[in-house]
C-alpha cells in the first residue's frame, strides 16, 4: 500500500508509516520527526530545532526552551542555565557558578558575595581610580609646567619689588 502524491503523504514498506520531510516517520514503532515536530528513538521524544530534545528521559533544547543533561534545566541563549542546581544564563540574565549570582554584560557580577559590575553599569575601582589619576596626571603635570615657566617671573619681580622698596 504505497500512495505518492505530492511530498505529504505516508509511505508504508513494512507496516509502519515513514514520512521524510515534517510529518512522521517510524522505522521501529516510534514516530520520529528531523524538522521540528517531534523525534523518537528509544521511546523518548527529541527535537532537534527548537521544541524539545531528550536522551535520557529529559527535555534538552539548545536554542531557548530549555535543557536539561542531568535533571536541570540549562538554556545556552538568555533563559536559564543550570549545571549544578543553579540558575546560570551568558548573555545578561544572572549567571551563578558557586551559590551567587554574576552577570557578565554590564548587570552585576558576583564571584565571592559581593557585586561587582565589569562593563557598564557602575564601577570597578582599580580601573576607576586608575582613570582618575591618569586625567590628574594629564591635567596638572602641564598645569604646574604653565605656573613654574609663566607666573614664576611675575612671582620674582614682585618679590624683587618689594625688596627695592623696603631697602630703598
Amino acid at each position: 500500500m504505497f500512495s505518492w502524491e505530492g511530498t505529504v503523504i505516508p509511505r508504508v514498506g513494512d507496516g509502519i508509516a515513514r514520512v521524510g520531510d515534517g510529518i512522521a516517520q517510524v522505522g521501529d514503532g516510534i514516530a520520529r520527526v528531523g524538522d521540528g515536530i517531534a523525534r523518537v528513538s528509544d521511546g523518548i521524544a527529541r527535537v532537534s530545532d527548537g521544541i524539545a530534545r531528550v536522551g535520557d528521559g529529559i527535555a534538552r533544547v539548545g536554542d531557548g526552551i530549555a535543557w536539561v543533561g542531568d535533571g536541570i534545566a540549562r538554556v545556552g541563549d538568555g533563559i536559564a542555565r543550570v549545571g549544578d542546581g543553579i540558575a546560570r544564563v551568558s548573555d545578561g540574565i544572572a549567571r551563578v557558578g558557586d551559590g551567587i549570582a554574576w552577570v557578565g554584560d554590564g548587570i552585576a557580577r558576583v564571584s565571592d558575595g559581593i557585586a561587582r559590575v565589569s562593563d557598564g553599569i557602575a564601577w570597578v575601582p582599580k580601573l576607576f581610580s586608575i582613570c582618575i589619576l591618569k586625567f590628574l596626571k594629564c591635567f596638572f603635570i602641564p598645569l604646574n609646567h604653565l605656573v613654574k615657566t609663566f607666573f614664576k617671573p611675575f612671582h620674582l619681580l614682585i618679590i624683587q619689588r618689594i625688596s627695592n622698596n623696603s631697602i630703598a
